[in-house]
């Protein structure tokens, strides 16, 4: 069991070598409140001094709206957000794509969306970055404790984070 976002689902299932991987909501707290949201897992952008403008625009409007690049994509980097390219995926019956879009539908007609997108501190990338690639690793293959992975996430953030 691990929290993490839901197209992480294709890379579980790999690295697992089973699609018998499965999707739930974050628990909530003893109050009950449900706090989660929506995260854009890609948010593209061209530089404002691009000599390519026009093609740049074209290139961003083809990844986020065009049925193609959703049959190429699925939901390898989130549901399509937008919805002509959401409609035009062949989804199998049972797959990992049709899960992680029955999953958002279900958090979402269940109350569970209900905070915006946090905005993230400068220096997250960095403590991200440390708990993907080292801590989460080192723990998983019991290099490291509990203690020792509590001390040094926090210690990392410390040290990352702008205050």
């Amino acid at each position: 069991m691990e929290f993490h976002w839901d197209n992480f689902i294709h890379n579980y299932s790999h690295d697992l070598g089973s699609d018998n991987v499965q999707l739930m909501p974050v628990p909530t707290g003893a109050d009950g409140q449900k706090h989660m949201f929506f995260k854009p897992t890609m948010q593209l952008s061209m530089g404002a001094n691009t000599k390519h403008p026009e093609e740049a625009a074209l290139l961003v409007d083809f990844l986020i709206n065009s049925p193609e690049a959703g049959a190429i994509i699925g939901t390898d980097l989130g549901v399509p957000a937008s919805a002509e390219r959401l409609d035009a995926l062949e989804i199998e019956p049972g797959s990992l794509d049709e899960r992680v879009i029955e999953y958002q539908q279900r958090a979402r007609d269940e109350g569970y969306m209900t905070a915006t997108v946090p905005f993230q501190p400068e220096g997250f990338g960095a403590v991200e970055t440390e708990y993907v690639e080292v801590l989460a690793a080192e723990f998983g293959f019991y290099r490291i404790d509990t203690d020792t992975f509590v001390q040094r996430w926090f210690s990392e953030a410390g040290n990352h984070l702008v205050r």
